[in-house]
């Protein structure tokens, strides 16, 4: 038996996804892609720490999150590697300075506004669309593109030999999240009201696509990964996005069909990041067999820490849920500490729980405070 004092990360964190209690609970900064942060805190991070020239590489361009310096990660005993696809190589990244503009390999237009830090939709190729016949004029974005894929496997053989970091494989989309990038939120979910043939077409096409990634993702990489990630935003801070029964009907039989594919490709967990009041949701997670949930935003409608950890803890794992953003954002560092030793208590117990902030860290949040996040859960968040 691995003796708990020795425990890599990867071992932590295989323990910990098994419901059992390793030495420490596994901590994940950077290790999902929720879980960067925005490039200005970055920088101003990596100067408190008097880390010189860190390096910074865009991750999402929409909300300008960089990968972090791992110089920052070994600071904070980060247990997760985050192993995401690469550029296509028929898709060039070109921002128009006159008016702030950029393209992704979806035809979606992004733009940003004055005095924000991160873009915006500005247009989708969907957004006019009204019938199927439109859906099959689109043309989508190469999935087999080399260049998604290019030195992916070499790079986590190379993690998986010489290293005992967890790997987490990151989502192409979420079918759900992809309908709305595509074709705008008030279209999607005006489709799921009046007009299912054309929502169900789209995303069965958008499955199709999805299934694609994924064999050939982990047909590199699915043998040495402990995690495979999926997304679905289903709810608002106050409530489900969309009615259960809607979910039920068009996008659980799909998300059943994409789990049981990654089942059928690696032993990884599945996890799915799924943003605020998800509590109706989980007992269908549960069912169709997703290991673990993301990000916990634990202030959201019937989100409460305790709770989850009493109805759900011994079903599923709790991926981030470190602490309240607002208390992040506005609070003191000993706030922080107080609220990351609440979130550890509540969650902890029987493992289970990766600790994590509830979404990427914004531009606003102090260096002060990400150090007390980060080092109240080293803190904190020991086993006995």
């Amino acid at each position: 038996m691995i003796a708990v004092a020795t425990m890599n990360s990867r071992e932590r964190l295989i323990m910990s996804l098994g419901h059992k209690e390793p030495d420490r609970v596994p901590v994940d900064l950077g290790g999902v892609s929720v879980s960067l942060i925005h490039k200005n805190s970055h920088k101003a991070l990596a100067e408190y720490l008097g880390i010189n020239n860190p390096v910074e590489k865009i991750h999402n361009m929409m909300t300008m999150c960089v990968y972090i310096d791992e110089r920052i990660k070994e600071r904070f005993k980060a247990d997760v590697e985050l192993i995401q696809p690469g550029k296509p190589d028929e898709w060039e990244l070109v921002i128009d300075k006159e008016n702030g503009k950029w393209t992704d390999d979806w035809g979606v237009v992004y733009k940003k506004p004055e005095g924000v830090m991160f873009y915006e939709w500005d247009r989708q190729p969907l957004q006019n669309a009204s019938e199927i016949s439109d859906i099959e004029k689109y043309k989508m974005p190469d999935v087999e593109d080399p260049g998604r894929y290019r030195g992916l496997r070499e790079k986590v053989r190379e993690i998986y030999e010489n290293t005992g970091k967890a790997m987490l494989v990151n989502s192409a989309y979420g079918i759900w999240e992809q309908t709305m990038t595509i074709r705008g939120l008030q279209n999607s979910l005006m489709d799921l009201a009046g007009n299912k043939k054309f929502a169900e077409y789209l995303a069965e096409k958008l499955l199709d696509w999805l299934l694609r990634y994924y064999d050939i993702m982990l047909g590199l990489v699915g043998e040495y990964v402990q995690v495979v990630k999926m997304d679905d935003d289903l709810g608002f801070k106050s409530g489900p996005l969309m009615s259960p029964d809607i979910y039920r009907k068009i996008y659980k039989p799909r998300h059943k069909k994409v789990i049981d594919f990654i089942r059928s490709k690696t032993d990884a967990k599945i996890f799915i990041h799924s943003d605020g009041s998800i509590y109706d949701f989980i007992p269908d997670f549960i069912e169709l067999g997703i290991d673990i949930i993301n990000p916990v935003e634990v202030t959201a409608v019937n989100m409460e820490s305790d709770r989850l950890k009493k109805e759900f803890g011994k079903y599923i794992s709790f991926w981030g849920g470190g602490c309240d953003n607002k208390i992040l954002e506005e609070g003191t560092p000993n706030q922080v500490e107080e609220e990351v030793k609440k979130r550890i208590n509540d969650f902890a117990k029987d493992g289970g729980f990766i600790f994590g902030s509830i979404h990427c860290i914004q531009p606003f949040v102090s260096p002060e405070n990400i150090g007390a996040l980060f080092d109240s859960a080293y803190k904190y968040g020991r086993y006995s």
